[in-house]
């Protein structure tokens, strides 16, 4: 076996090659209107990858064992036109694309940091200390190629502070098995690459998913197929026909044993939290069609959850064995809620005045995080006018007049999940008025 690089193409379909890739997203004219940053990076005392690649092809010449060489890590000085990314968008686990565009911001404001002098800080190699590359082999062509799984924005800081040319940078260089498949690859690089993502927190939430997933960690690997059989797409993951986006993972990323499939799980009557949030999605696919919108977060997702667990799961007293709606039931009010809140005022004889009430009204905010104040505030009178309009007449033994308040059970299963005393308060009273 002959050790020697592929730097010029892909030798995989999820690959792309870092400078080729930087210079697709800035013209030289941006860069020269660049700031005059310096690179006080000197890697004299490191050995360059060619001479390593050399030495170690000329110890196979003589027959010498090289396993245990392969076997190790080794700190080299790499040229960044050697490097390739393992991009998401073609079914890989990073997000070099992201780094030349939107997060290029970040690496702008780290460059232009001031020093004590007041001086640009630049490109610092200390702060950067050593990037991360695999080996990956490439049984067609005999030939190795080097695939970063650390270090997105360390090489975009780099090519900026050096105007676009091809440099050096110091790299961990580690070889696959000469067997390992592209995906045995991908999943190895990403494994590393999560990781490293968990502990940074340069790393957004996206990428942190997308790298777990390519990892075949468990919880990506459960939330992400959640989503696809729900029709609901996250990040870089394929859309279907009509698919929603979901802006956020908060509540679903750790997997079907946590978040909100645990927290609106398992109750007396041995309901699965899973049944639950399916029924908030299949609410928030229909309500996007009456709002227009084409994306939401997970603050809707869990108003919904949380008033399917309550509500579904539990009667008017501890000893109820039918709750206060089934679910299709409480599905209906709300599809009738939003086709109320956003009826077409056209014709209004007060004017023209759009009448709107879409999913993001939903939303947490940096005043109001307790997502069931947020509902209560919301859903209520309406909901309880609407229970004994068309949901108390099919019940047995139910004489129309009433209604369910708050000192029924399923509301106090509701108030529970809200730990701040003053802000219960103002649930209960947007709760009160028990017909």
């Amino acid at each position: 076996m002959n050790f020697k690089l592929n730097t010029t193409s892909p030798i995989h379909s999820d690959l792309v090659n870092n400078l080729k890739l930087f210079h697709e997203h800035h013209t030289q004219k941006q860069l020269a209107g660049m700031p005059d940053w310096k690179d006080d990076s000197n890697y004299s005392n490191h050995m360059h990858i060619d001479s390593f690649l050399y030495d170690l092809n000329e110890s196979m010449e003589n027959d010498e064992n090289v396993k245990d060489i392969l076997e190790r890590q080794h700190i080299l000085v790499v040229p960044i036109s050697y490097i390739f990314s393992s991009e998401g968008k073609n079914g890989g686990y990073d997000r070099p694309i992201y780094a030349n565009t939107i997060g290029k911001e970040q690496s702008l404001k780290n460059l232009n940091l001031k020093k004590e002098d007041d001086s640009l800080k630049g490109y610092v190699s200390a702060d950067a200390l050593v990037l991360s590359v695999f080996l990956r082999y490439d049984e067609k062509e005999d030939s190795w190629q080097l695939v970063k799984d650390k270090g997105n924005n360390r090489l975009v800081m780099k090519l900026l502070a050096n105007r676009g040319e091809d440099t050096d940078v110091l790299v961990h260089v580690k070889f696959h098995n000469i067997d390992n498949s592209m995906e045995e690859c991908i999943r190895i690089e990403a494994e590393s690459h999560s990781t490293d993502a968990g502990e940074r927190s340069g790393q957004n939430e996206k990428q942190k998913f997308c790298s777990g997933y390519r990892a075949g960690r468990k919880d990506a690997v459960e939330c992400y197929n959640f989503l696809q059989d729900n029709n609901i797409f996250y990040g870089d993951m394929p859309a279907g026909e009509g698919a929603l986006e979901i802006t956020s993972l908060q509540g679903l990323k750790n997997g079907m044993s946590n978040g909100f499939f645990q927290k609106y799980g398992k109750t007396e009557s041995g309901e699965l939290g899973k049944e639950n949030v399916e029924w908030s999605l299949k609410t928030i696919k229909k309500v996007a069609k009456i709002t227009g919108e084409k994306s939401f977060g997970s603050s809707p997702l869990e108003s919904f959850t949380q008033m399917y667990y309550c509500f579904c799961s539990y009667g008017k007293t501890a000893k109820s064995e039918i709750p206060i709606f089934h679910k299709k039931e409480l599905y209906d009010f709300f599809i009738e809620f939003f086709l109320e809140r956003n009826k077409d005022v056209s014709n209004s004889k007060f004017g023209n005045k759009p009448n709107t009430f879409k999913l993001q009204e939903l939303n947490q905010t940096g005043a109001m995080k307790s997502i069931t104040y947020i509902s209560a505030r919301t859903f209520w009178p309406l909901i309880t006018d609407y229970w004994q309009c068309t949901i108390a007449p099919n019940r047995a033994r139910h004489n129309g007049k009433q209604s369910f308040g708050v000192n029924s059970f399923a509301v106090q299963k509701f108030l529970d999940h809200c730990k701040d005393p003053l802000v219960k308060g103002h649930i209960k009273k947007a709760v009160e008025g028990e017909k």
